[in-house]
């Protein structure tokens, strides 16, 4: 990245890589939610 590149912009660019780990690192309390969700 440029070294003008903002704080923000690189907190928006991490969006899809902290999704995914929030989601690799919680699948089985996802499921257990979507479980009582039904």
């Amino acid at each position: 990245m440029s070294a003008n590149t903002t704080h923000m912009r690189r907190e928006i660019d991490e969006i899809p890589e902290a999704a995914a780990r929030l989601l690799d690192g919680s699948a089985s309390a996802l499921a257990e939610a979507g479980r009582g969700l039904r």
